[in-house]
């Protein structure tokens, strides 16, 4: 590099000439006549023998004299920076060095903008911008996002050269899409470009500067929805980064006082502002959405306050964000998993579904069986408003059978599921059984009415409201010889249902009035012992009675069997 810069300087030296006789002092007046041909000579001399350097030096050279050349724009001469221009232009013209070339001269020209003054040479740096963006807009991207993860007043300036003409715009916002979508937590090296979190956080700093460019807005709007959920996802780690993390996106940049939350809603906030969307965005704010967005404890119910109002938009809008929304959480599962699933359940009964419901069916299936609670209460709440739909639409709504897949696993669910859950997957029961017809109708009724007893008794009104109900709705699916094992768990049930009757809470006392039936004392002691701990004082009173009648029953039908006996 030493021995380039020699060269560099040996080429734009002023004293470079063919002749070393030290010319004779011309008259005032001659002189004045011979000066401009003098350096106009000096200038194609110096031009030439950048010819002749650059048909010699293979890539490696070619890139360190594109970098001097760069460097020696920040120096006040006329004709250094003339000659500079000159190589930057042609040199970056041809662009023959390997793409990873084009992080060191990137870096380079950040460095070197504050100090370069002459309009020729910002200019030219302006040419070469968008020449690299043109033939390598993935390492321009990248590049670009390392040399300032907060988008300073330099890196805005060489953006808005990069996005100075419409192809250039198209290859950098695709660029821009899975740097933002990216959200691994690991990193290789300490180096910015090897951490993803903090150049997708970068992405979205810039991204916000970049909307406010005259040609960007136009091509945003082309791929809105995949902007928008590439934002709107960044939510899920934006509150959880790491100390180092935030120490590494800020690094060098003390003076921006936003948090990566911050700048990633407030671009949010542009994006939706600069595709027309202004007045949902203020709709947002009106409703609380974006404060939510701002805390881990919140934030997904700010997702759902955004959803809430983007599912008002247009089916021309809103539908293209469904779709793609769809295809993330089938093509991966990552940290925003939970954010884009609390999304898509609110679009669910807004949106026409009919080429995504096998993919969703299959999505809902999995989650169904993942480790996380959260996740599997995510998964009931979207199986549920489909099963709405699907009681709503009957036969209308398509592919509806393919959800008869979800009661065997919803079903294991209910015994070890706390009262939440429960709530949300009872009433999938009373909309899914529509879909099943004769034996199998049967068997599934009577399989539940086995497994509803247990919940009758749960913390939850709620839940021993939605229980008592289903439990006597299935009484009517039961058809030939299942009639009788029904008739079996009604008679196990019956000293439940009674005790029901007394619950404190009104609504499940009224459900709780249905025939009971004779069954053995021993079965209805067992049952009624576990009332004695309830919570509700009327259960453990009218358990202590019923206990004392069942008691005394038990003691004269020994008596009569005694009596017997004897005789």
């Amino acid at each position: 590099m030493k021995a380039i810069h020699q060269i560099f300087t040996f080429i734009t030296s002023p004293r470079l000439s063919l002749e070393q006789k030290e010319p004779k002092m011309p008259p005032l007046w001659d002189s004045q006549q011979t000066l401009l041909p003098q350096e106009v000579t000096h200038e194609d001399r110096a031009r030439n023998v950048f010819e002749v350097l650059r048909k010699r030096l293979l890539y490696p050279e070619r890139v360190n004299i594109l970098l001097t050349a760069i460097e020696s724009m920040t120096a006040p001469s006329l004709h250094t920076t003339q000659l500079a221009v000159h190589m930057v232009d042609v040199l970056a013209a041809e662009a023959r060095f390997p793409p990873w070339q084009v992080r060191k001269i990137v870096k380079v020209i950040y460095n070197s903008l504050p100090s370069v003054k002459a309009q020729p040479a910002l200019e030219s740096l302006g040419r070469a911008l968008l020449v690299l963006a043109s033939k390598f807009p993935g390492e321009m991207v990248s590049s670009l996002l390392v040399c300032s993860p907060t988008c300073t007043r330099v890196a805005v300036t060489m953006w808005r050269e990069v996005l100075s003409e419409p192809p250039a715009v198209e290859k950098v916002l695709q660029e821009l899409l899975p740097v933002l979508r990216n959200h691994s937590p690991q990193h290789t090296s300490p180096f910015i470009k090897d951490w993803p979190r903090v150049l997708a956080l970068a992405a979205a700093k810039a991204l916000l500067e970049i909307l406010q460019l005259p040609l960007v807005p136009k091509e945003a709007e082309a791929i809105f929805p995949q902007l928008f959920l590439a934002l709107l996802l960044q939510v899920s780690f934006s509150t959880k980064l790491t100390r180092q993390e935030v120490e590494i996106f800020f690094e060098a940049h003390r003076q921006h006082q936003h948090t990566p939350i911050r700048s990633v809603v407030q671009s949010l906030k542009v994006l939706l502002c600069s595709v027309g969307l202004r007045r949902q965005m203020e709709a947002i704010q009106e409703q609380g959405g974006w404060d939510a967005l701002l805390s881990t404890l919140t934030h997904l119910q700010g997702v759902q306050v955004v959803a809430r109002v983007m599912r008002e938009l247009p089916a021309s809008l809103r539908d293209p964000i469904f779709h793609e929304l769809v295809e993330l959480l089938s093509t991966s599962f990552s940290t925003w998993e939970m954010v884009a699933m609390v999304f898509l359940i609110e679009m669910l009964d807004c949106t026409d579904i009919n080429m995504e419901q096998h993919s969703i069916v299959g999505l809902f299936s999995t989650h169904l069986q993942s480790q996380s609670v959260g996740m599997q209460q995510l998964a009931l709440r979207g199986i549920l408003k489909l099963s709405q739909r699907q009681a709503m639409e009957g036969l209308f709504f398509p592919q509806a059978k393919t959800m008869i897949i979800f009661l065997p696993c919803i079903m294991e669910l209910l015994q070890d599921a706390d009262s939440d859950t429960r709530a949300v997957a009872l009433p999938i029961f009373s909309n899914l059984l529509q879909l099943l017809e004769g034996v199998k109708l049967s068997l599934m009724a009577l399989d539940l009415a086995g497994k509803l007893p247990a919940l009758m008794n749960d913390e939850s009104s709620t839940v021993r409201q939605l229980s008592i109900d289903l439990f006597l709705e299935t009484l009517n699916y039961v058809e030939g010889r299942e009639k009788r094992k029904m008739q079996e768990e009604v008679c196990r049930s019956l000293v439940l249902l009674y005790l029901h009757l007394y619950d404190e809470e009104e609504s499940v006392a009224k459900l709780d009035k249905t025939r009971r039936r004779k069954s053995a004392a021993q079965d209805y002691l067992g049952q009624s012992l576990p009332y004695l701990q309830s919570p509700q004082e009327p259960l453990r009173r009218e358990a202590v009675r019923f206990i004392g009648l069942l008691g005394q029953h038990m003691k004269d039908q020994q008596q009569a069997e005694t009596e017997y006996i004897c005789q």
